[in-house]
């Protein structure tokens, strides 16, 4: 009740018009936070110049603003920006398991319920939800979406779009754009698609037509949660209106037609469809630079800047890939310019997708680095909120924790003779998902034995690994691998390796039932004041609803 008022008193203080920014970490625990900002500390302690890429700049200000974790003193005062907003936990079960998937999580922040593991935006029944970017789209509110990951991702996917599991790519990615001609409604849209050649007749009603969309799914007649038009805003939107006015992250793949470069099975365009309805495209990272970080672009915006995913931050092509940073920094420069002279604000999800991979892969090298660039762009988010007029609450978690991580062994049988050497995860040049595509580019016919022992040690080099920890026989296996073309255990060795020397355990290589953390700040307005403690997920979306008085 107490904290319901404060909601009540902070929305007539604001006069209405505000801003939700909502943040998730895919697959954080505490450990991979506590691991990052080690590894931080580490860079700055012995003041290394690979630590240039986490120097912050305030995009809101053209003053510096440096916190005082940022100024030189003792390694264990050096932060993460994320330390200073720590509000309380998250419990993260879905309704079919004790372990969550990210699908389930999501849709417990987007619906505010639990659901089944792989359910996009339904309930455990199959009935879809109106996710809260949905319910703010109907109410005037700019969306908007910022990952790392595939657009069409689990996350991203449970707050605007419907499908009863995560695997149907496709159909969330028509979704996302509007494209719902599987609709009796969409008869005068397929012809008008068609005869611009962005379909085919045996795309119509065929291919297209799945299982999962039949009448009896009621998620025909619901593409996008509740009919937005009985909630008495005609004028606003209508059925073939994309919910979402901005998206930022790969996921091209989903979105082209069959051929190269495609993962679909049908002849649908959904660039050219979302061309078609007026969309702003950028399909590389030249055509996401004419954006000019979100100053020379109009809503709606759609950038589609990989196949699948963004790669790691550790290996990252800036003249190719942008920063999450850079992507956050645009989201919030067009959402906000978009909604100045407007009654409304706007909601934007940034999901720190690939801290998820790095787990699953168990590779510490690419998670500390995912967590740090993740941790510069919620300090741009943070920035945002202090430099803006407009009321904005920011509140980020994660889904669940990935991995089993734990940072530091006991090494020896005598107690205490405990080990964490972040020096090792500093050496590494690449993550194992670079690794494996360097191996598969390498592993050509007619590669001899010499050779691969070579690249072995080419790889050893690369990763920053101590030789005289590594055994002549795990080197010799290392070689039979590769002769055996078993490159996937390969790379499974290689980062064990890393992990060994950096005294790194894993339990899993895929998620646990973890608690997580809950980070917020709202500026000078006291809206979290009560929202402290361990919550159940459904309790953050329930506060995000809360928040809006929806």
């Amino acid at each position: 009740m107490i904290f319901l008022l404060h909601v009540l008193v902070w929305l007539i203080t604001v006069e209405a018009k505000h801003n939700v920014i909502f943040l998730v970490t895919d697959g954080t625990g505490p450990a991979a936070i506590n691991m990052a900002r080690s590894f931080k500390q580490h860079l700055h302690q012995i003041n290394d110049t690979d630590y240039d890429y986490l120097r912050y700049s305030n995009p809101w200000n053209e003053a510096q603003i440096n916190d005082a974790h940022d100024i030189a003193g003792d390694p264990f005062e050096y932060l993460l920006t994320l330390d200073n907003y720590l509000i309380g936990t998250s419990r993260t079960r879905s309704s079919s398991s004790l372990i969550t998937d990210s699908a389930a999580g999501a849709t417990a922040f987007s619906c505010a319920i639990k659901t089944y593991n792989g359910a996009i935006a339904v309930d455990s029944n199959g009935d879809p939800c109106i996710t809260i970017l949905e319910k703010l789209k109907g109410k005037g509110f700019k969306t908007g979406l910022v990952v790392t990951t595939g657009i069409e991702d689990a996350t991203p996917a449970a707050f605007n779009s419907h499908v009863h599991d995560r695997s149907q790519l496709e159909e969330i990615a028509e979704q996302q754009v509007g494209f719902n001609y599987r609709s009796k409604r969409d008869a005068i849209t397929t012809n008008i698609f068609k005869a611009k050649g962005m379909i085919d007749d045996s795309d119509v009603l065929s291919q297209n037509f799945r299982k999962s969309f039949n009448e009896d799914a009621k998620i025909d007649n619901h593409i996008f949660g509740l009919d937005l038009q009985n909630e008495g805003n005609d004028d606003q939107i209508n059925h073939f209106t994309p919910v979402t006015d901005l998206m930022i992250g790969g996921g091209s793949c989903f979105y082209l037609p069959a051929g190269p470069g495609s993962c679909r099975r049908d002849n649908v365009d959904l660039i050219k469809y979302a061309q078609a309805i007026n969309f702003t495209t950028a399909l590389n990272i030249n055509e996401f630079n004419n954006w000019k970080l979100g100053k020379n672009v109009t809503l709606p915006a759609l950038a589609l800047l990989a196949p699948f995913n963004i790669p790691y931050e550790l290996d990252r092509d800036s003249k190719i890939y942008p920063s999450i940073h850079d992507e956050v920094v645009t989201a919030l420069t067009i959402l906000n310019d978009a909604t100045k002279n407007s009654e409304n604000g706007f909601f934007l999800m940034i999901e720190g997708s690939r801290i998820d991979h790095a787990g699953h892969h168990n590779d510490p090298q690419a998670s500390v680095r995912e967590v740090l660039a993740y941790d510069k762009a919620f300090r741009a988010v943070r920035d945002f909120i202090d430099a803006s007029d407009i009321p904005t609450v920011m509140l980020a978690t994660s889904d669940h924790e990935t991995g089993g991580l734990t940072v530091g062994l006991q090494v020896g049988k005598e107690y205490p003779e405990y080990k964490w050497d972040p020096e090792v995860l500093r050496r590494a040049q690449h993550s194992g998902e670079w690794i494996r595509q360097d191996l598969i580019k390498f592993l050509k016919p007619g590669i001899t034995e010499g050779e691969i022992y070579g690249k072995v040690s080419e790889i050893l080099n690369i990763l920053g690994l101590k030789r005289n920890e590594i055994k002549k026989e795990e080197i010799i296996h290392l070689v039979n691998l590769l002769i055996s073309n078993e490159i996937d255990t390969a790379v499974k060795k290689f980062k064990k390796l890393v992990s060994r020397q950096a005294y790194v355990g894993w339990t899993t290589e895929g998620h646990t039932a973890v608690d997580v953390n809950i980070y917020g700040y709202d500026g000078k307005w006291d809206i979290l004041k009560d929202f402290k403690g361990a919550k159940e997920n459904i309790q953050i979306g329930d506060f995000l609803n809360s928040l809006i008085d929806l």
